[in-house]
C-alpha cells in the first residue's frame, strides 16, 4: 500500500539497555494546489511516526492520516475523509501523496542519519512535550501556566511539523517541531478572541455576548 513508509536502521543500538515502541501524531497540515481546478485546498493531513526496536535495529514506520467522520478519529488516508463522496472519493489522495512524498524521505534520511541515541532521545521528548505560543494579548490577560493549564485540559496538544522546511533541501537535525500557535479559542460555548484594536487584552464573549474574564475562568476550570 502506497501509504506505508518505512526504513531499518540496522544495529543502531549496539546491544544497549533502550527500551523504544512509540507512536506519535504529527500534525502535517498544508496547502495543496489542484492544478485540475486551479484552486488550493487544506489537507488536515496528520503523519503517525511509529519507533520500534526489534533486537537491536530501530525501525521506523510513517503513515499519513486524516479525520474520519464516521468514526470521529483520525484514521490511515485511505480510511478518512478523502474518500468520502463530498471529498471526491479518493480522487485527490494521488496529489496528496504526491505532495508529502519529499517531506517523507527527508524525515526518513533525518532519523536514519543519527549516530547516537540521545539524538532519538531528544526527538522523543519534543514529540511528547510540544510547546505553545500564544498571542501577546492572551499573556496580557493570563499567566503562561493559566494558559497551558487550559489548553492541556481543552485541546488535543500535537506536535506541529515544518511542512515547507521538509520540502526544502535543508540539512535536518531534529528542530523541525514548531509550537502550537495560538491568538484565540473556543470552549464551552466561549470564544476568547483578539483584534485589531490598541486595547491590549483578549475579549471574552458567549452566546449572550461578553463576559468577564472571572466568569469565563469559573466556567472552563
Amino acid at each position: 500500500m502506497r501509504n506505508k513508509y518505512k526504513y531499518i536502521k540496522k544495529d543502531f543500538f549496539s546491544k544497549q539497555e533502550f527500551q523504544l515502541s512509540d507512536s506519535f501524531l504529527i500534525n502535517a497540515n498544508s496547502e495543496i494546489y489542484d492544478e485540475e481546478n486551479k484552486s488550493s485546498f487544506s489537507s488536515g493531513v496528520y503523519f503517525k511516526l511509529t519507533l520500534k526496536r526489534y533486537v537491536d535495529d530501530l525501525i521506523i514506520n510513517l503513515e499519513l492520516y486524516a479525520w474520519n467522520n464516521d468514526l470521529q478519529k483520525y484514521m490511515p488516508i485511505e480510511n478518512s475523509i478523502w474518500n468520502d463522496e463530498d471529498f471526491g472519493s479518493g480522487k485527490y489522495l494521488d496529489l496528496i501523496y504526491k505532495h508529502y512524498e519529499k517531506s517523507i524521505n527527508n524525515i526518513l534520511k533525518m532519523i536514519s542519519e543519527f549516530k547516537y541515541t540521545w539524538q532519538l532521545k531528544e526527538l522523543i521528548h519534543k514529540l511528547k512535550n510540544p510547546l505553545f505560543s500564544f498571542h501577546y494579548k492572551l499573556l496580557k490577560a493570563f499567566s503562561r501556566w493559566e494558559l497551558e493549564n487550559i489548553c492541556k485540559k481543552h485541546f488535543n496538544n500535537y506536535p506541529i511539523l515544518n511542512i515547507s522546511y521538509f520540502n526544502s533541501n535543508n540539512k535536518f537535525t531534529g528542530n523541525f517541531l514548531l509550537p502550537n500557535y495560538i491568538k484565540g479559542f473556543y470552549i464551552d460555548g466561549i470564544e476568547v478572541s483578539v483584534d485589531l484594536s490598541e486595547d491590549d487584552f483578549p475579549i471574552y464573549e458567549d452566546e449572550k455576548g461578553k463576559i468577564t474574564k472571572e466568569e469565563f475562568l469559573k466556567r472552563v476550570i
